[in-house]
C-alpha cells in the first residue's frame, strides 16, 4: 500500500476539513432532532409514517461505498474528482434545507426532498472522507480525524442549541434556513483545497489489489463493527438511558446529551495530536481501553440525580470521542491513497453495521438483564475488540512503513 508524503499538503488545512465537519453536525442535529418533531407538531404526521419517512432518508448512508467509488474513478476533467462533488453536493443539499419548509403537507415529494438532502449530506461526507485519505500525511492522521469528529460534536451541540432557539424563537423556516447556510459555506470551504492528480486506473486497480490482499487491512476490517458495536449508548441509547435509569425531564435529558456531546468534541480535538504522538499501535491499546471506562461509569447513574448524570455523561462522551480517534486512525492509515474514497466507506459502512448489530443485540439482552446488563457486555467487546484490534494497528504499520521506504522516488 503507497502511504508517500502527499506534496499538497498545508498544516493550515486542518481548519477547512474541521470547519466542513461542524457544518455536518449542526445538519445532522437539525435533521435527527428536530425533523420528527417537525413532522408530528407541525405537520401532523403519525409517529409510524414519520419514523418510515426518517428511515427512507437514512437509506444514503446505507450506499456511501457507491459514492467512494464514483468520487474515486470519475474526475471532472481538470476540476479534479473530490472539489466537483463537494461544491455539487453543498448546493443540492442547501436547496433542499430551504425547500422543506414551504411544504404546507406531508407528501411523497417532502419525503423525496429529505432523501435529497441526507443524499447530498452523505456524498460529501463521503467525497470528503477520501479527500482527506489523499492528502493527509501519516504524522498527522490522528489530528485530522480529531478536528473531523470534535467539529462533527461540536456541531451537534451548536445545532441542537440554534435550531431548537430559532424554531421557537422566529419559527421553522428560519431554523431550516440556517441549516442550510451553515452546511453550504462549510462545505464549499473545503472546495479551495488544492487537490492532487487523480491517479492512473491503472494504479488505482493496483492499489485495490494491494489493499484487499493485505492481512493488516482484514483484521482492521473485523476490529471496526467490534468496536462500534459498543458505541451503541453514544449514537442510538443515550437519551433513553438517561430517562429511564434516571426519571429526568425531557429538558433535562436534552441538557445531559448535550454534554455529553461536549465531552466527545473536547476529546477529539485533544486526542487526535494524542494518536500522532503515541502511535497507532498504543492508540488503539490505550485510546479503546478508555472508551472501557466510560461504558462502566454508566453503571453509576442514579435515579433523579441530575448532576451525576450530567457528570457521568460527559465522561462516557469524552472517553468516546477518545476512542473514536484510535479507530479512525487505523482505518485511514489502511487506506490506500489512490482509492482512499472507496476504502473508507466501506469502514463507514462497516461502522455503521456495527452500531446496527449493537442495537439487534439490546433489543434480546436488555430486557432480560436490563442496562446494567447489557453494558457489561459492551465492556467484555470493548476488550474483545482489543483482540483484533491490536495485531490489525501492528500489521498496517509495518505495510505502510514497508510501502513508505520502497516506493519509488519520483523523476
Amino acid at each position: 500500500m503507497s502511504d508517500k508524503v502527499p506534496e499538497a499538503w498545508r498544516p493550515w488545512w486542518l481548519a477547512p476539513f474541521g470547519l466542513f465537519y461542524i457544518g455536518q453536525g449542526y445538519a445532522m442535529s437539525a435533521l435527527g432532532l428536530f425533523i420528527p418533531i417537525y413532522l408530528t407538531s407541525v405537520l401532523g404526521v403519525p409517529f409510524a409514517l414519520a419514523g418510515t419517512a426518517i428511515a427512507i432518508a437514512a437509506i444514503p448512508w446505507m450506499l456511501k461505498i457507491i459514492f467512494g467509488a464514483i468520487s474515486d474513478a470519475l474526475a471532472w476533467g481538470r476540476f479534479g474528482r473530490r472539489r466537483p462533488y463537494i461544491v455539487l453536493m453543498a448546493v443540492v443539499g442547501a436547496v433542499g434545507w430551504v425547500l422543506i419548509p414551504s411544504f404546507p403537507a406531508f407528501n411523497l415529494v417532502f419525503v423525496a426532498t429529505l432523501f435529497i438532502v441526507a443524499f447530498a449530506t452523505a456524498f460529501a461526507d463521503t467525497t470528503i472522507d477520501g479527500f482527506a485519505v489523499d492528502v493527509t500525511p501519516a504524522e498527522r492522521r490522528g489530528t485530522l480525524q480529531g478536528m473531523m469528529w470534535g467539529g462533527r460534536s461540536a456541531g451537534s451541540v451548536l445545532g441542537a442549541l440554534v435550531t431548537g432557539f430559532l424554531a421557537y424563537a422566529i419559527g421553522w423556516p428560519a431554523a431550516f434556513y440556517v441549516a442550510a447556510l451553515i452546511l453550504l459555506v462549510m462545505t464549499v470551504v473545503c472546495a479551495l483545497l488544492k487537490e492532487p492528480a487523480k491517479p492512473s486506473a491503472r494504479r488505482m486497480w493496483s492499489a485495490l489489489k494491494t489493499g484487499f490482499s493485505s492481512k493488516g487491512v482484514w483484521l482492521a476490517l473485523l476490529f471496526t463493527p467490534i468496536l462500534t458495536m459498543t458505541f451503541v449508548i453514544y449514537f442510538q441509547w443515550g437519551g433513553l438511558f438517561v430517562q429511564q435509569t434516571t426519571g429526568l425531564l425531557l429538558l433535562e435529558t436534552g441538557l445531559v446529551l448535550a454534554l455529553m456531546n461536549t465531552g466527545a468534541a473536547i476529546t477529539g480535538f485533544v486526542g487526535g495530536p494524542l494518536a500522532d504522538k503515541i502511535g497507532l499501535r498504543r492508540s488503539v491499546i490505550s485510546l479503546v481501553l478508555v472508551q472501557a471506562v466510560g461504558l462502566a461509569a454508566l453503571l453509576f447513574v442514579q435515579p433523579g440525580n441530575l448532576p451525576l448524570a450530567i457528570e457521568i455523561m460527559f465522561i462516557h462522551g469524552a472517553c468516546w470521542g477518545l476512542a473514536n480517534i484510535a479507530w479512525l486512525a487505523l482505518a485511514m492509515a489502511s487506506c490506500p491513497r489512490e482509492v482512499g474514497g472507496t476504502f473508507f466507506s466501506i469502514y463507514a459502512m462497516i461502522f455503521n453495521i456495527g452500531t446496527v448489530l449493537s442495537v439487534i443485540l439490546s433489543i434480546f439482552i436488555k430486557p432480560l438483564f436490563g442496562w446494567n446488563g447489557f453494558i457489561l457486555i459492551l465492556i467484555a467487546l470493548c476488550l474483545v475488540s482489543e483482540l483484533v484490534g491490536i495485531p490489525a494497528a501492528t500489521l498496517v504499520g509495518r505495510e505502510k512503513a514497508a510501502s513508505a521506504t520502497t516506493a519509488p522516488k519520483k523523476k
